[in-house]
């Protein structure tokens, strides 16, 4: 073992940063994601824990875990959190827009935003609506590996779509496996859907797959795969579904929609989710804000509450 893997390790086991260990190891983030996969190869077990600050937290376990959703940890006394939302990249294809993706992350840097949710296709996968610029599934992978943007201090949680998924069942090649590898700040756990936690709020990032089904059990719902901006609130069940559209050129002909972001500023109340306003974001020769959009999610929760509560009473009077 080398000294550098051997101080790695004794980082890891004291509870240092991604970033606290980049700086005393002098490493970029980059070659400390792949020292940490040649550990992992040796069969060490390390959890990740992501924060609202862009920063990861490394610890060795001795059980696996077997959690199915991810969890981002604010920041002490935080009641609001910023997320710039995205969809449909479509890297390998000759329509993606790898210049409006470091516009994203430039945009983030200036309004200090430092999580990115990402809504499926990734990658152009095996089809394309389009020409393909790059054809072979391995290459695509290794290009997005290579030339999605990497800040200290962003993460980005994702959804496999359907293009992402091409390449496993057609090639047996995981994309999201060459990710949870070689690029921790690109979280990306399952296809279809992935649940996400903050506070005590659950957040769907959902992306159409054969026999589809979308989460039932969150209050927001980012959609990809439609490429076109759409909100709508069922107010019945207190869900916000939100489509998002895509970061590409892949719709801009024959339909004319224009490649945007969604910025989306999330509002707490002792951990509950208050509101969520929406900023639907285009990159041109400065960045405009299309249109905006509030939503006050306390006022129907306070109607279930009560419609939940008058049910119960009409249940023990049936009993009774």
């Amino acid at each position: 073992m080398s000294n550098q893997t051997r101080k790695l390790i004794e980082l890891l086991r004291v509870g240092k940063s991604c970033n606290e260990i980049c700086k005393i190891l002098k490493l970029s983030n980059k070659q400390l994601y792949n020292n940490l996969t040649n550990i992992k190869n040796k069969g060490l077990l390390i959890f990740r824990e992501y924060y609202d600050t862009g920063d990861i937290t490394y610890q060795l376990v001795n059980e696996y875990s077997n959690i199915d959703y991810t969890t981002i940890i604010p920041s002490k006394n935080t009641d609001k959190i910023k997320v710039l939302v995205l969809s449909d990249l479509h890297f390998g294809n000759s329509n993606e827009r790898l210049d409006l993706v470091y516009r994203a992350f430039n945009y983030c840097i200036k309004r200090g935003i430092h999580l990115i949710f990402c809504c499926g296709d990734l990658i152009d996968g095996t089809y394309s609506r389009g020409e393909q610029r790059i054809t072979d599934p391995y290459e695509q992978v290794n290009y997005f590996l290579k030339n999605y943007p990497c800040d200290k201090n962003i993460l980005t949680f994702g959804v496999g779509g359907d293009h992402d998924l091409s390449i496993l069942t057609n090639f047996g090649q995981d994309f999201l496996q060459a990710l949870y590898n070689y690029r921790h700040d690109c979280i990306v756990p399952s296809y279809n859907n992935a649940l996400i936690k903050i506070n005590n709020e659950n957040i769907v990032l959902h992306h159409h797959i054969q026999k589809d089904v979308i989460l039932d059990d969150s209050r927001i719902n980012f959609i990809g795969h439609s490429h076109k901006y759409n909100v709508s609130y069922e107010k019945k069940d207190g869900v916000l579904n939100i489509k998002v559209p895509s970061i590409s050129d892949i719709n801009v002909q024959p339909y004319e929609v224009l490649p945007t972001v969604i910025e989306t500023e999330l509002e707490f109340s002792e951990k509950e989710l208050k509101g969520v306003q929406l900023s639907q974001i285009y990159f041109g020769d400065k960045d405009y804000i299309l249109n905006e959009s509030y939503y006050d999610l306390t006022k129907d929760k306070t109607e279930k509450k009560l419609e939940k509560k008058v049910e119960s009473i009409k249940r023990e009077k049936k009993k009774s």
